[in-house]
């Protein structure tokens, strides 16, 4: 039953001329105007032209109609009673606002004129379209959509009454913003992270964008935003991560921006990456008073935590295989994870294809049509409930990239499918056998069959390839597409979607479509990266930072017709229709009409040809997506030239400062070998992009209309051009990192130089220390024989007096007494001569004692010996622990597992002669604990003894016993 609607007027930011100049505050005048009215869920602002004002239009259960008119000098409210029943009723409220654009108008005298006026304004009071409230999840977890058009305002809303107050209005705005509760919401939302200064010396808060994407998908999650999400790829912290990204949010937030309630940032990363960061805007607060308590509720409900506010966080080593999550935490450490990096599966049948013009020879592709039953039977991963705004039918998708092929490339590229054999193709898999000797072999679940159709050795190969990969539980994929691969680098994955759960190929949704092409995404990564040399998956990993399995890829959609069929530009309607095309197309940068049934919608990450002609158009799109593949190329190429640059810049930075960190030679050493190799691989990719466009064929001027307009529209030699210019800038770029390397390098051999000199310089030094040290020892050495030969001769003496007793002051009444004195002291020189004789006696014995002593010494062999062997550690280390050890060390170079962490131990053998041969040996072993390799084995033993005349016969013993123990048997 239709509702009667009230419209009131807040005139609540024109500035009366009469007034002296002064103006209230914006905040204080929206609560300060109208204390009664108090938005609810139905209400409408419409915007005026002549005065900056923003009109309410509400619904009211009562039988009446009101217009009145707050002002904001005189704050005095006009209202009229009016009746008039509406032509249709709304199902979402909205609120409006005026563009920043709006353009002044004369305003009407007439009545005439003032009631065409309101006509105008009612035609135009709404252009935008809601969604419908959710309905209860089906099997297909979708929901329609509803247009969200809004009554319009009839002549009959506006009665004579208030003609006063259209003699001071102009004309409506045609190009007014719609403000649903999800905007406002999100407004709302925005306002707890990002705020404008309202005070002088206050500090602007900004949101960055990426967090916003976190917390807008967690509002979806728990159903405060009626969005729809798809899977993108993102850099994140120089890491490419699968997003569940919102184009509808994103949507929202330009209108946001488009209204001025919103304001944007932009700024770069360090590495020179786009960041966008939002605040609300002065004008935004006051917007912020129409959030009613219940949105306010809702919001809280997922950016609040035990009272505490949310904030998206970063983890870069976090998740199940390590690439990092999104989650969210309070300052006070509770943590609730993000489900943002989870992509979503569906169950689907694809068959595979290729256009025709691409074949030359073979069968004909085969039809999994009759397997669509498997599809509807399986499950789907989708969370949210999702809106449909377009349905496609007959759908083909050929995802396309470029690669650095050459025809040796693609010589060996058949070799391995089995091109020239009897039964060609077979299962595939990219595991390398590591053990091509051996007789058995064990393969994971989930291997890739291929089918040979047809190839030229040196031109191209087309092959048939069935996707076996493991799926979530209960998720079933019949994935099959045909692929074709070519000299000039073109790289084509092409498929029939027969089914995607539950949905035949005649009505399949935009959203589905989405989650499908990011399977084939990932999984055609997969199934290249073992059909590539290695050094083309080091070019790959070279341009995309290290994630070559989540490079972009260019999607091409082509179908016989679609839902609602419309002319192209209707489609970029900046809401639904528009947002879903978004998830698949990307930003959409060019829309054409073909024909009457025939349009193309062409967007930065793929294209949607649709009606009849779709099929037959194909052979016009090769050539243009071939120049597009590259151009994406192109772009992480570009974008990869900014960390060579911020590589470059670290290694400047670290030789003007190696003089305070010692590590710096060793690690500016190392960058330059991979800025080197780095250059190297970009050079030859750029000669690869460059000799692959002189392959493209340009298709000649067609006859028939249509293809006429899709011949204008493509337009390729713009295209190429501008990719023949963009190589050429590459290049520019890479030869200036090229002379930026040959500086450092010069520089770095500089420091090279003058840290060998200090070497010198030291060792020069060192020389003349043990140099003087040496004669010094040599003068010790002399003195020290002398003194042994004093300190022997006084203790003969020292010995003749205790044994005699003379120096003790005795009586000497004993006969041997009397006869030493008598015959021995009494005679001239005999007792000194008896003395002399004896201290030559103890010396000549000290002597010979010393000689024994440096002899019994000498015979001990030590050898050092290279061994630079893989070993098993954890085996040395269990041998090493049955021994006595008397010295450890451990000398690490750099971080654990990047550097050598050399480890060495000493221990004494056990006596035992027949395994030895001889005395036991003292043996110590050096080991690289990161590389695990045993680098050297030191032993030493007396060689006096020994049986063996070669000591390398020792050496072959110590390796026996560390073999017989499994050290190096591995």
């Amino acid at each position: 039953m239709p509702k009667k609607q009230d419209l009131i007027h807040l005139d609540m930011l024109s500035v009366d001329d009469d007034m002296d100049g002064h103006q209230d505050d914006k905040k204080s005048i929206l609560p300060g105007a109208i204390p009664p009215l108090t938005p609810d869920k139905n209400f409408k602002k419409v915007p005026s032209k002549s005065k900056k004002s923003l009109k309410y239009l509400a619904s009211d259960e009562d039988d009446d109609d009101s217009v009145s008119t707050v002002s904001k000098s005189s704050r005095k409210t006009r209202s009229s009673a009016t009746s008039s029943k509406r032509s249709s009723t709304t199902k979402k409220s909205k609120v409006s606002t005026t563009s920043d654009s709006t353009k002044k108008s004369k305003a009407q005298s007439s009545k005439s004129t003032k009631t065409a006026t309101s006509s105008k304004a009612s035609s135009s009071g709404s252009k935008r379209s809601s969604k419908s409230s959710k309905s209860s999840k089906s099997s297909k977890s979708t929901k329609s959509k509803s247009t969200r058009k809004s009554s319009p305002i009839t002549e009959s809303s506006v009665q004579d009454d208030d003609e006063d107050y259209f003699e001071d209005e102009s004309e409506y705005d045609e190009d007014m913003i719609d403000f649903t509760p999800d905007h406002l919401k999100l407004l709302y939302m925005i306002s707890k992270y990002g705020c404008c200064a309202t005070e002088e010396g206050e500090k602007e808060s900004w949101i960055r964008s990426m967090p916003l994407t976190v917390l807008i998908h967690q509002g979806i999650l728990h159903e405060v935003f009626d969005y729809d999400y798809s899977p993108s790829t993102m850099l994140v912290n120089r890491k490419v991560i699968w997003l569940n990204i919102s184009q509808e949010g994103k949507d929202d937030l330009d209108d946001l921006r488009e209204g001025g309630v919103l304001n944007a940032l932009k700024l770069s990363s360090e590495d020179l990456q786009p960041i966008t960061a939002y605040q609300v805007s002065e004008k935004g607060f006051t917007l912020l008073d129409a959030v009613t308590d219940d949105m306010r509720d809702d919001v809280h409900g997922f950016i609040y935590e035990k009272n505490e506010l949310l904030h998206p966080d970063w983890d870069d080593e976090g998740g199940e295989d390590g690439e990092g999550v999104w989650f969210l935490t309070t300052k006070s450490g509770h943590r609730v994870d993000s489900r943002i990096t989870e992509t979503e599966d569906v169950s689907y049948v694809s068959s595979p294809y290729l256009p025709k013009f691409l074949r030359k020879r073979g069968r004909n592709f085969i039809s999994n049509k009759h397997r669509v039953a498997e599809a509807a039977a399986g499950k789907s991963g989708i969370a949210d409930e999702l809106s449909e705004a377009i349905v496609l039918s007959d759908v083909r998708l050929i995802v396309c990239e470029w690669m650095p092929f050459g025809a040796n490339q693609i010589v060996s590229l058949c070799d391995r499918l089995g091109a020239y054999d009897r039964c060609k193709g077979g299962m595939f898999t990219a595991n390398a056998d590591k053990d091509p000797t051996g007789t058995d072999l064990e393969t994971d679940i989930g291997l890739t069959v291929v089918q040979i159709l047809d190839f030229e050795p040196t031109k191209y190969i087309n092959f048939e390839a069935e996707i076996n990969y493991p799926e979530d539980e209960g998720i079933v994929q019949v994935e099959v597409f045909g692929m074709h691969l070519s000299v000039e680098g073109n790289t084509m994955y092409g498929m029939t979607v027969d089914a995607i759960n539950e949905r035949q190929m005649d009505s399949l949704s935009v959203d589905l479509l989405s989650r499908v092409v990011v399977d084939v995404t990932q999984d055609s990564s997969r199934i290249m990266e073992s059909l590539l040399s290695g050094h083309q998956r080091q070019i790959l990993d070279l341009v995309f930072m290290g994630y070559p399995e989540k490079r972009e890829k260019y999607n091409v959609f082509t179908c016989n017709d679609c839902e609602p069929h419309c002319k192209a530009a209707e489609y970029l309607d900046k809401e639904d229709k528009e947002c879903e095309l978004k998830q698949v197309l990307g930003q959409i940068t060019k829309v054409a009409d073909l024909s009457d049934k025939d349009f193309i919608l062409m967007g930065r990450n793929g294209l949607l040809l649709c009606g009849p002609e779709s099929k037959n158009l194909e052979r016009l799109l090769l050539p243009y997506i071939s120049l597009l593949s590259r151009s994406m190329f192109i772009r992480s190429f570009f974008k990869r030239t900014f960390l060579l640059s911020d590589l470059l810049k670290t290694i400047r930075h670290m030789i003007g400062q190696h003089a305070t960190d010692p590590t710096f030679v060793e690690k500016i050493r190392d960058q330059l070998s991979v800025a080197s190799q780095e250059i190297i691989l970009m050079t030859e990719s750029l000669n690869y992009l460059s000799d692959s466009i002189t392959y493209i064929k340009l298709p000649e001027y067609p006859k028939n209309p249509t293809h006429i307009e899709l011949y204008k529209t493509l337009d390729y030699e713009e295209l190429r051009s501008s990719i023949e210019v963009r190589i050429e800038d590459l290049k520019k770029n890479v030869d200036g990192s090229l002379h930026e390397l040959e500086n450092l390098s010069v520089m770095a051999e500089v420091i090279n130089v003058k840290c060998l000199q200090e070497v010198f310089q030291q060792v020069e030094v060192n020389t003349k220390f043990l140099v003087e040290a040496s004669a010094a020892d040599e003068r010790a050495s002399a003195s020290l024989e002398v003194m042994q030969v004093v300190l022997a001769a006084s203790m003969a003496f020292d010995l003749v007096d205790r044994f005699t007793g003379m120096n003790m002051n005795i009586d000497l009444d004993q006969p041997w007494h009397v006869f030493i004195v008598d015959k021995l002291i009494a005679n001239f020189m005999v007792w000194f001569a008896v003395n002399i004789v004896w201290m030559c006696i103890m010396c000549y014995g000290l002597l010979r004692l010393m000689k024994w002593l440096g002899a019994k010494s000498a015979g001990y062999i030590t050898a050092n010996i290279n061994v630079n062997r893989k070993a098993n550690i954890k085996a040395l280390k269990e041998y090493l622990s049955t021994k006595d050890c008397i010295v450890a060390d451990t000398v690490s170079e750099g971080e654990q597992g990047t550097k050598p962490e050399v480890k060495k131990w000493l221990w004494e053998e056990d006596s035992d002669e027949e395994k030895w041969q001889g005395p036991a040996p003292t043996i110590e072993i050096v080991w690289d604990e990161s590389s695990q390799f045993i680098l050297k084995l030191s032993f030493s033993v007396d060689a006096k003894l020994a049986k063996w005349k070669d000591e390398m016969v020792l050496h072959n013993l110590i390796i026996e016993d560390l073999t017989d123990n499994e050290i190096f048997d591995i």
